[in-house]
């Protein structure tokens, strides 16, 4: 018990800014610390579910609620997974071979891919969640607010799943403790939180769930033939990819009713 204790806090003051006491990770919690990474989620998303329904009762127009829920959003997880896509941007979108790529992840220097890709990430969130505030479809801000949970679990998964590219770091410590109960445990979110997508979005939230499947299994693919594994980097810009795909889709669910 103290070990799934140990990981659970581990997970959350890794992944949030849950106040939570800060602890260094070690083998022992590492074990089940990917088995709550979808509850991380559901603390950003209640963060921004508080902040999308203290912003309707004071009337704020939609485009500054956007943006006060997108930052509820990232505030909630301290930014973690934006640090990790930025890393990784800059290391896929160089075009440089293997080695180098995983040399540019670790580095600690923000390159202009890093800006440009976090720049337009950002704007393409932004609009997703003002075009959908606009349209005040409670059905669907109720599948963006679960999206936090869907995404942790599919990147969750994609981490344990893949072997490690590099022989240290913290996925490397990690991916070695992970059993199959994590892995059991996240397929347990994904399929409640798809259920969740797709009971609140209907067939938008159908197409966002298989999407966002496809979007991580070719990903993963990419990465073993690319890096033969994984880095937290890639698991970051996994899940920032999927979240903002996700945005899009149900944001576009609005404007092509006869698709959806």
């Amino acid at each position: 018990m103290k070990k799934i204790m140990d990981s659970l806090i581990l997970a959350m003051s890794m992944f949030t800014t849950c106040p939570l006491p800060r602890r260094e990770y070690d083998s022992s919690s590492l074990s089940y610390m990917m088995a709550f990474f979808p509850l991380a989620g559901l603390y950003i998303a209640l963060l921004g579910a508080a902040v999308y329904y203290l912003t309707a009762l004071l009337e704020i127009s939609s485009l500054l609620r956007a943006a006060l829920i997108l930052f509820a959003l990232i505030a909630g997880s301290g930014g973690i997974h934006l640090d990790g896509f930025a890393d990784a941007s800059d290391a896929l979108f160089s075009r440089r071979d293997a080695k180098k790529m995983l040399e540019i992840m670790h580095d600690v220097h923000v390159g202009a891919f890093a800006v440009i890709s976090l720049l337009l990430v950002l704007l393409l969130q932004f609009a997703a969640l003002q075009s959908l505030l606009a349209v005040t479809e409670e059905r669907l801000m109720t599948a963006v607010f679960i999206l936090p949970v869907f995404s942790r679990s599919l990147s969750g998964l994609y981490s344990i799943s893949l072997p490690s590219a590099r022989s240290d770091g913290m996925h490397y410590d990690y991916r070695q403790k992970s059993s199959g109960t994590v892995l059991s445990i996240l397929i347990v979110f994904l399929l409640l939180s798809s259920a969740g997508i797709i009971l609140s979005a209907h067939y938008s939230g159908v197409m966002t769930v298989i999407l966002a499947i496809l979007i991580s299994y070719f990903f993963a693919r990419y990465s073993l033939q690319k890096f033969e594994g994984a880095t937290g980097d890639l698991a970051g810009f996994l899940l920032v990819l999927l979240e903002t795909t996700a945005l899009l889709v149900l944001a576009l669910s609005h404007s092509l009713p006869a698709w959806f």
